[in-house]
């Protein structure tokens, strides 16, 4: 059995950050969900690596507030 989803977290919050890291890719890798997400983006942070920001949406673009897309 694997529980990387616990030493992500462990690794972050008492150890090595860069291994916490390693562990929740593996963990999201084999499981994306919610939980795995937040302990890979935690042990990002951690590491001094923020994660990356999704490219915007048409409908969150600068030049498209205001309007209404229905």
């Amino acid at each position: 059995m694997r529980d990387d989803l616990t030493w992500a977290e462990f690794e972050a919050d008492h150890g090595d950050p860069k291994a916490a890291v390693r562990h929740a890719r593996a963990e999201y890798t084999r499981n994306p969900n919610l939980v795995a997400a937040d302990a890979l983006a935690w042990s990002l942070f951690k590491a001094g690596t923020p994660p990356r920001r999704p490219s915007p949406t048409p409908d969150t673009r600068p030049e498209q507030a205001g309007r209404t897309l229905y």
